[in-house]
């Protein structure tokens, strides 16, 4: 069977625009797969972001609360306009698994570092009329000695964070699915 003229020019044109359709479509999804490859590292690098500087913000909180024995009025005064909530859900979707490891630990210590401020400051309130001034000391003492554990604890996770921190942020992508 013999090809006329027509022909071969109907099926030549016929493969040129189909490669021509494939060529599109598949730059077309290689271009999308950038994109979205791009959302998800600003999306990281803004949670990374976020994260160290609300623990910055609570360390330098830390650092006065144990110097001064009292907390600021306003613990993050840089605060953004974002909830907490939100934040955290930055963390949970896109910062890697060893940062929202390190964010809950090192959460749970400033809530227990506060906490033990509150119990130090109801001790110091409940016994500042005592008849045992000894006493009551020995008590605020110990509520105080619980405040700068507390603080060490909190300085450890700190720390913690800070290198799970540095080690996210060399965005080496982590194919542990």
């Amino acid at each position: 069977m013999r090809l006329t003229p027509l022909e071969a020019t109907l099926i030549g044109t016929f493969l040129g625009a189909s490669a021509t359709l494939l060529a599109s479509v598949i730059t077309q999804r290689g271009t999308r797969s950038r994109e979205r490859d791009q959302r998800f590292w600003e999306h990281r690098a803004d949670a990374l972001e976020e994260t160290h500087r609300i623990m910055l913000a609570f360390a330098a909180v830390r650092n006065e609360t144990l110097a001064s024995k009292a907390v600021p009025d306003d613990l993050d005064p840089d605060r953004p306009e974002q909830p907490v909530r939100l934040i955290e859900t930055k963390i949970a979707l896109y910062a890697p698994r060893a940062v929202g490891k390190a964010h809950a630990v090192w959460f749970e210590s400033l809530k227990a570092f506060l906490v033990s401020f509150v119990g130090w400051q109801g001790e110091v309130n409940r016994l500042a009329g005592s008849t045992e001034p000894e006493g009551a000391q020995t008590l605020i003492d110990a509520a105080w000695a619980m405040v700068e554990a507390r603080g060490e604890e909190l300085k450890r996770s700190e720390d913690a964070l800070t290198e799970a921190l540095r080690k996210a942020s060399l965005l080496r992508p982590q194919r542990a699915w």
